[in-house]
């Protein structure tokens, strides 16, 4: 930072990053609203350390529609390591059949699958009963 932009501070640097790498995908929070209120507890599991960590959860809010979040530097470990899943499905309290997963990246995906996880690779205008038949809801 001190070669390539030197007024510049490394918080300004965190700042602009965290405000500029944080896109939200409003269609899929509405549907994982439903899935919550219909009692299913949301966890959202990223690679991220403290900091971030605590601003995707309070300033930009995710903490209103997820009901902890599980993430890497908490761990000590990020995905895809099978540390990373072995670590959050005991956080989760569940078996990991139990959890449906989805990522934008494959290798994360094949890493939960190996696990026992049910995970999906998701993509711009997936939905999640499209994307994970497990979310599907019947007609």
């Amino acid at each position: 930072l001190a070669k390539i932009a030197p007024h510049l501070s490394a918080e300004a640097l965190i700042d602009y990053w965290f405000e500029n790498d944080s896109r939200l995908d409003r269609n899929l929070l509405e549907e994982l609203a439903t899935l919550r209120q219909s009692g299913i507890t949301l966890l959202l599991a990223t690679n991220q350390e403290h900091r971030r960590a605590r601003y995707l959860m309070e300033q930009i809010g995710l903490n209103a529609h997820f009901d902890d979040i599980i993430y890497s530097a908490a761990l000590g470990h990020s995905k895809p390591s099978p540390d990373f899943f072995r670590l959050a499905t005991e956080r989760a309290g569940v078996l990991p059949g139990e959890i449906a997963f989805i990522d934008d990246m494959a290798v994360n995906i094949e890493a939960a699958r190996q696990f026992g996880w049910n995970a999906a690779q998701w993509t711009a205008g997936a939905t999640l009963g499209g994307a994970l038949p497990v979310f599907a809801r019947p007609a």
